[in-house]
């Protein structure tokens, strides 16, 4: 059984079949966060498959991310408190 597996995992058949079925594989994983703007697949000189996968930010997401203020601690609760009560307070 070892033998067979080394075998496939090393030989051209593997690498045909993944050709083949990586446009299936990209479809089917989940990117909530990511849009993927390219998928590029070649095979080097040695018979090496490479995948290349460029992913990008949803506007979304990236509005999100410009809006975060960063990690929220004790002291940042306490100051958009005050904020928010200032902003309460009757002129």
């Amino acid at each position: 059984m070892h033998k067979n597996l080394v075998s496939y995992l090393s030989g051209p058949q593997r690498k045909e079949v993944l050709v083949k079925n990586i446009d299936r594989v990209l479809d089917a994983w989940s990117y909530d966060d990511y849009l993927i703007e390219d998928t590029n697949k070649s095979i080097d000189n040695q018979g090496d498959l490479t995948v290349k996968v460029d992913l990008g930010t949803p506007l979304q997401v990236k509005k999100r991310i410009e809006e975060n203020s960063g990690p929220i601690t004790i002291e940042s609760i306490i100051d958009d408190s005050e904020k928010i009560i200032i902003q309460l307070k009757p002129d």
